[in-house]
C-alpha cells in the first residue's frame, strides 16, 4: 500500500495566501509524512540497493510534494503530441516525452529504463505504460531511484569502501548529479550543489522522521599503484 498522493488541492492549499485558506507549509507537512510513513520502505531498499540511507531518503524528501499528482501524464501526453502541436509553438521549448519525470520521488522515464539495464528507444508502447506504472508505485519508485543513485555515486567515487555510509561531500556530489544529470563533469557539478546542500540541510529532520541514527563514515578510498 502507498501512502496517499500529492493532489491538484494539496498543490492549491500550498500555493494560496493564508487569508484566502493557504497554508506555505502544507508541502512539509506532506513530505514529513510520506517520508514517515515509508521509512521502513527506504532503510530497507537502501540497504539491498548498497546505498546510503541518508542520500536515498534525502533525495525522497525533497522530491515529495511540488506537482499535483496526474500532471506528469499531462505533460507525457502533450510532449508525446508533439508533432501536432501548431507551428507556431516554439517546438524545441518541448522536452523529450521520455524525459518526463514520473512518481513520488521523480525519476526520468528515459532515466528509469537506463536504470533497469534498457534502452528507451528499444520500448514499444505497451512496454513504456507498464514502466511508467511500475514508477507509480512508491516502493517501486524508491527501489529505482536508489540503484539509479547508486550509478550516479560510481561517476565520482567508484572506490568507496561502503556505499551505505557515505562522506558529506558524497552525498552532497551525488545527490547533485540526481537533480542535473550524470553527463556533467565534477567540476560542472562542483559549480552548482543546490540539490546536495539541501539534502544535508533536511538531514536532521529526515534522520528523525525514519528513525535512523546515521553512520560513520571511512574515508574516501584512493587506489594505489604498486611497482614491481
Amino acid at each position: 500500500m502507498s501512502y496517499r498522493k500529492w493532489t491538484s488541492w494539496d498543490f492549491i492549499k500550498w500555493k494560496l495566501p493564508r487569508k484566502l485558506g493557504g497554508n506555505e507549509y502544507h508541502v512539509y507537512d506532506f513530505k514529513n509524512a510520506w517520508v514517515k510513513y515509508n521509512a521502513n520502505n527506504i532503510k530497507e531498499i537502501a540497504a539491498s540497493e548498497h546505498i546510503s540511507t541518508d542520500l536515498l531518503a534525502g533525495v525522497a524528501y525533497i522530491e515529495v510534494g511540488g506537482d499535483p499528482h496526474g500532471i506528469d501524464y499531462v505533460a507525457y501526453g502533450v510532449r508525446s503530441a508533439d508533432p501536432i502541436i501548431p507551428s507556431w509553438i516554439d517546438q524545441d521549448s518541448l522536452r523529450h516525452p521520455d524525459k518526463t519525470s514520473f512518481g513520488a520521488v521523480s525519476i526520468q522515464l528515459r532515466v528509469a529504463a537506463e536504470t533497469l539495464g534498457g534502452n528507451i528507444d528499444e520500448l514499444n508502447s505497451f512496454e513504456k505504460a507498464s514502466l511508467i506504472l511500475l514508477l507509480k508505485s512508491d516502493y517501486e519508485n524508491l527501489k529505482i531511484s536508489a540503484k539509479h543513485l547508486y550509478d550516479l555515486l560510481n561517476i565520482d567515487f567508484p572506490y568507496v569502501f561502503n556505499p551505505t555510509c557515505l562522506t558529506d561531500e558524497q552525498i552532497r556530489i551525488t545527490g547533485s548529479r540526481y537533480n542535473r544529470g550524470p553527463h556533467l563533469s565534477l567540476e560542472q557539478i562542483k559549480q552548482n550543489t543546490d540539490y546536495g546542500d539541501r539534502i544535508l540541510r533536511e538531514r536532521p529532520v529526515v534522520r528523525e522522521l525514519i528513525n535512523h541514527s546515521g553512520c560513520y563514515p571511512a574515508p574516501d578510498y584512493i587506489p594505489t599503484t604498486y611497482y614491481v
